[in-house]
């Protein structure tokens, strides 16, 4: 069933299902993901300063993630086959600073994507939020969203007008012998569910969750989410477990 995940903005953003995928960030490659028929959006690999590969280490409290990042030369090889998708994509940012953000904006033009996803989990600077939405908002009209992690939603006064959806996608952050990240799978399950009622406390824009285990495909929607995301999920994933994924 077709869902408006931006129903204030006058672009909008519908969806033909409340699942959507993030392109290649899991190791499995876009072709993989283009063959999940069924999903609603994709959302591409975080765009960053500079390109940084990711980082995956199983630990007893759960998966240490850091994510990949691409800069915009290595994202415009995969843009063509994004573009050939008959899915609306949706462009990842992920500054580590405000001029981060102002780099990344230069090559930012409008109609080249269904919306922008403003990922701030790596960043300390969740008190210039407003701010960098502000930035962002200045030269995209189109929908906004932005990602953060359960232990950020701690610093989150109010959410900026010009935002029209929010991500939960990681846990907390983490360290593992000398590697450093945010935890994800299916531990931190119980973390998601808190942080979707804390959100949901704070504003009644749509809710998006990243999955974390199979059965969270389902159990989130009943507790808030609008849409869910497939990323970590597929890391821990067989191919023969993924036929379960029901979209």
């Amino acid at each position: 069933m077709a869902i408006d995940l931006a129903p204030h903005n006058p672009y909008g953003l519908t969806v033909r299902s409340a699942v959507l995928g993030r392109c290649g960030g899991f190791g499995a490659g876009t072709d993989r993901l283009a063959n999940l028929s069924n999903l609603g959006a994709i959302i591409t690999d975080p765009l960053g300063t500079r390109d940084q590969a990711i980082q995956l280490i199983s630990t007893t409290g759960g998966l240490l993630y850091r994510s990949s990042t691409r800069t915009w030369r290595r994202a415009q090889r995969d843009a063509a086959h994004w573009q050939t998708l008959d899915l609306p994509v949706l462009l990842c940012l992920q500054p580590r600073s405000i001029q981060d953000l102002q780099e990344l904006l230069r090559n930012l033009h409008e109609g080249e994507w269904a919306a922008v996803v403003l990922d701030l989990e790596q960043s300390s600077e969740l008190n210039h939020m407003a701010r960098w939405c502000e930035l962002v908002r200045n030269q995209w009209e189109a929908p906004l969203l932005i990602q953060v992690a359960t232990d950020q939603i701690s610093q989150l006064t109010a959410i900026p007008q010009a935002v029209d959806s929010l991500l939960l996608g990681s846990g907390p952050r983490a360290k593992h012998e000398s590697h450093y990240g945010r935890l994800v799978g299916p531990a931190i399950e119980p973390l998601l569910g808190w942080g979707l009622e804390r959100l949901r406390e704070l504003t009644e824009k749509p809710l998006i969750c990243s999955a974390p285990s199979l059965a969270s495909i389902a159990a989130l929607p009943e507790i808030g989410a609008q849409a869910i995301v497939l990323d970590s999920l597929l890391w821990t994933t067989t191919p023969q477990q993924l036929p379960q994924i029901n979209l």
